[in-house]
């Protein structure tokens, strides 16, 4: 009997960070007190999900790279992998990542910024959710290999998660 390959994407918006005034760059704003206790509040979402994610994928920004380490505390067994090319990246680079992961890794987590995240999620699932801080998707992919992901709208999206402050 055939089976339905499944792989599972997260993806999740930065928490808050701090306003941008006082930092040397935007890249440099570190979590705000919010956004360290949302990024936790993440961290408990994501560990619920079966399988656990063993790849995380982020920016380097501060405010991602923060959140990111917030997930992986509570996922031990995710490899972290901060990519200078996914600050402000565009759909298409997300997407040559995501097809660049080995087939073993069965569900992979994204963070990130916007607009690229949001513009991936509606590549994806052909709908325009909402990723405001803090926020989680969680989508079903129906691929065996992520070489096979494509932008063409058939992503379903199992659920997604407000943050928790």
């Amino acid at each position: 009997m055939p089976h339905e390959a499944m792989k599972t994407l997260l993806v999740l918006r930065h928490a808050h960070a701090t306003e941008v005034t006082s930092f040397a760059t935007d890249a440099d704003r570190p979590l705000s007190k919010r956004g360290r206790s949302e990024a936790m509040n993440a961290a408990r979402h994501v560990a619920r999900i079966i399988p656990p994610p063993t790849m995380i994928l982020s920016s380097p920004a501060l405010r991602a790279g923060d959140t990111a380490r917030a997930i992986q505390k509570a996922l031990p067994q995710a490899d972290l992998c901060l990519n200078p090319d996914l600050y402000g990246a565009d759909p298409a680079t997300w997407l040559r990542e995501l097809q660049a992961l080995p087939r073993d890794v069965e569900t992979a987590l994204l963070v990130g910024h916007n607009p690229g995240l949001e513009l991936l999620l509606a590549g994806l699932t052909g709908a325009t959710p909402g990723l405001s801080p803090a926020t989680l998707a969680h989508l079903e992919l129906a691929v065996d290999e992520w070489r096979d992901l494509r932008t063409d709208g058939t992503a379903r999206q199992v659920k997604l998660i407000p943050p928790e402050p």
